[in-house]
């Protein structure tokens, strides 16, 4: 990406040449063949069509996912019509067959992840002694896995141990794409009190962690729009569940001496008394 790049709008004729307006409200250039005003009239950061059939359009605050303009186009004849100019294909105006209008849009530097692709990317920062190199690791379709050969960066070397001769060795990096479902999700839990670590553990479902009378579970887990990973808790509180297991204990030790040791004790108490 080029740094500090204004938008344009980029203008191009049938016979191939190109002319750029810088995106600003006012800017216009007269063509002479065809003859032509084209003048920039409004800029959207994020173009949004509201209601239905014409419906209006509307600039909508945040990042800019819609970019566009509209320029007016003034012919020699008076005919007068405005068009949108859209910097990724989202909505289209008409399309002149002599005239093409394209919204040139400088993307921020870097990439927004976009988990619905499914292909794993990645951009290193390769350092070695003093040289530094900036590199794509990028899967695409059918792929299942991305490399990148080191040689030329580390320029390694080894003796070939058939011989004399030295050869470059294959280094390569990977970036593999994830095979099938996953079948175990771990979270990383940290409990604080006023700024110090008091419990952590690492959990997975049926496997919580436990502290100051709470069981902290996983209850679900998965990925947002811009594909980070999260992981939703369950809270449950252990309180009163001691007077719950006495009150089980107190329960099975009634059963056992109402079926088992009364039944005995009685039996032993009668054959005494009959003097068996």
């Amino acid at each position: 990406y080029v740094k500090d790049a204004k938008p344009v709008l980029e203008i191009s004729l049938a016979d191939g040449s190109k002319t750029t307006l810088t995106a600003e409200v006012g800017q216009e250039w007269l063509l002479k063949d065809p003859q032509v005003r084209v003048e920039i009239v409004q800029i959207f950061t994020n173009l949004k069509v509201m209601g239905t059939g014409k419906g209006h359009v509307v600039n909508v605050p945040g990042p800019p996912k819609n970019p566009a303009v509209v320029v007016r186009l003034e012919r020699a004849d008076g005919e007068e019509t405005h068009q949108y100019v859209n910097a990724r294909g989202l909505f289209h105006g008409q399309e002149d067959d002599d005239l093409k209008l394209r919204y040139v849009f400088p993307e921020p530097e870097g990439a927004e992840p976009d988990p619905n692709t499914g292909l794993p990317a990645m951009e290193i920062l390769l350092k070695h002694k003093e040289t530094s190199q900036k590199v794509w690791m990028i899967t695409h379709k059918n792929q299942t896995r991305a490399w990148f050969n080191l040689v030329d960066l580390l320029a390694l070397e080894e003796k070939d141990v058939h011989g004399e001769h030295a050869h470059q060795r294959q280094v390569n990096l990977y970036l593999a794409k994830m095979q099938g479902q996953i079948k175990d999700y771990k979270s990383d839990l940290i409990v604080q009190e006023e700024g110090r670590t008091v419990a952590e553990k690492t959990i997975e479902v049926n496997g919580p962690l436990h502290y100051g009378g709470y069981h902290f579970y996983q209850s679900s887990y998965g990925q947002d729009q811009k594909g980070r990973w999260y992981t939703a808790l369950a809270v449950s509180s252990d309180s009163g569940l001691s007077l719950v297991y006495i009150g089980f204990a107190l329960m099975v030790g009634g059963m056992f001496w109402l079926f088992w040791f009364k039944p005995i004790l009685s039996y032993f108490t009668t054959r005494r008394d009959n003097g068996d």
